[in-house]
């Protein structure tokens, strides 16, 4: 983990130069959270829920195509990247997946979902894995769990001249039950620089050297 963290170092720079603050539909009304060890995280209100969108920028020394491969491979999720604890694929056809998910959360009660995730390659080169919640194929929810409302957002991952990779994640979270929005959205933000650590250690491993970052497997 040594050699990831400096690697943040130049994301304060890129997002106070403008090049990830400002929004696909051209909104720049994010608010600066946090920065831990190079990592921007911010958040913005989103129209028709109480839930922030939240966003970290960083830069990490791994190529995209490794990080890719880890974010796709969620049937490893619970070894790497918390709160999961259990994950079945659903159904793969080329670019596009669907997962069934169990997370448990501290605290407060697990929860269950599918998600319905989909990966490209963009002109630019850029590698896009979005996801949202799906009804398709998703079992019943477990007793004893609580079914998430919302879940959707995008990991784009910019690959660097030097062999590192820009990552820009952003989502909007809504775990159901009667949790105050303000506990999720502060849980969320600060837990997001864990989550990015824990996708850099998983990607640097001999496991996904060598994948294609825009399919499910490797």
């Amino acid at each position: 983990m040594s050699r990831i963290a400096p690697a943040f170092a130049l994301v304060s720079l890129l997002v106070a130069s403008g090049v990830s603050t400002a929004h696909a539909d051209g909104a720049t009304d994010w608010v600066d959270v946090y920065t831990k060890q190079g990592l921007a995280v911010m958040w913005r209100a989103v129209q028709g829920t109480k839930f922030k969108e939240i966003r970290g920028v960083g830069i990490l020394p791994i190529p995209a195509e490794q990080l890719m491969a880890a974010l796709t491979d969620v049937p490893h999720y619970p070894e790497f990247m918390p709160p999961a604890v259990e994950t079945k694929r659903i159904w793969t056809r080329g670019g596009e997946s669907v997962f069934y998910l169990v997370v448990d959360p501290p605290v407060v009660r697990k929860r269950d979902y599918c998600v319905h995730i989909k990966v490209r390659r963009l002109p630019t080169g850029q590698l896009e894995n979005t996801w949202r919640l799906t009804d398709d194929g998703c079992p019943p929810v477990q007793k004893g769990m609580v079914r998430m409302v919302k879940s959707e957002g995008r990991w784009l991952l910019t690959p660097q001249a030097d062999g590192t990779t820009m990552v820009d994640y952003s989502g909007v979270t809504d775990p159901g039950g009667a949790l105050p929005a303000w506990i999720v959205n502060r849980s969320t933000a600060s837990t997001l620089s864990s989550m990015f650590f824990s996708l850099a250690k998983a990607a640097a491993t001999a496991r996904y050297r060598g994948c294609v970052g825009e399919s499910f497997g490797c």
